[in-house]
């Protein structure tokens, strides 16, 4: 058992400690220097592949080897939502890219965000991509386009089902040009 003495001696130092542990947490936190970054999206058409980047910079230097994730705003039925586009690191220069190709046109908003780092404290973009009409998503080809099979396999098939229909209905013709089928045997039958 514990005597009371070691808990009236040991309780104060934990707690001591613990608000030392949060105090220094929260003092660091302070001291973090925080970033600023600029989010630059190029105009677009749809169908375009284009180049997203953010810069991300303290006081001027650029923060090498952070890691930038890229949204984009989405709304289904009622519900909004962030997409992640994707996620880069920054360069020597301080810049992360990501490559992104827009399927509607409109106003589009891109949000960038680092969460932080050692000695960094997090930072946020958002701007609009402006995308305009660009070419056909989808191409619709004339015929007919069956994977793995190639048209003179098709007109060989089509081929021998018409070459059988026009067979068939040569005998109905002829046993309707004779008028009746004659049995192959007469001999054998009683009444």
């Amino acid at each position: 058992m514990i005597s009371t003495n070691y808990l009236k001696v040991l309780l104060p130092l934990v707690l001591a400690a613990a608000i030392l542990a949060i105090w220094s947490s929260s003092v660091s936190a302070q001291d973090a220097a925080r970033p600023s970054m600029e989010l630059i999206v190029p105009a677009a058409a749809v169908g375009d592949v284009i180049d997203l980047q953010a810069v991300l910079l303290v006081e001027g230097v650029a923060v090498p080897e952070a890691e930038i994730t890229f949204f984009r705003a989405t709304e289904f039925m009622n519900n909004g939502s962030d997409l992640v586009i994707g996620i880069a690191m920054t360069n020597t220069r301080g810049v992360a890219t990501v490559t992104y190709v827009p399927r509607t046109e409109g106003e589009i908003l891109v949000l960038a965000e680092f969460e932080g780092m050692d000695g960094f404290r997090g930072a946020f973009a958002e701007t609009t991509l402006i995308v305009g009409a660009g070419p056909g998503q989808y191409k619709v080809e004339a015929g007919v386009s069956v994977p793995g099979v190639n048209v003179s396999f098709l007109v060989a098939i089509l081929s021998a089902v018409w070459g059988t229909f026009f067979f068939v209905m040569f005998l109905i013709w002829q046993i309707a040009r004779d008028g009746s089928m004659t049995p192959a045997s007469e001999g054998g039958q009683s009444e």
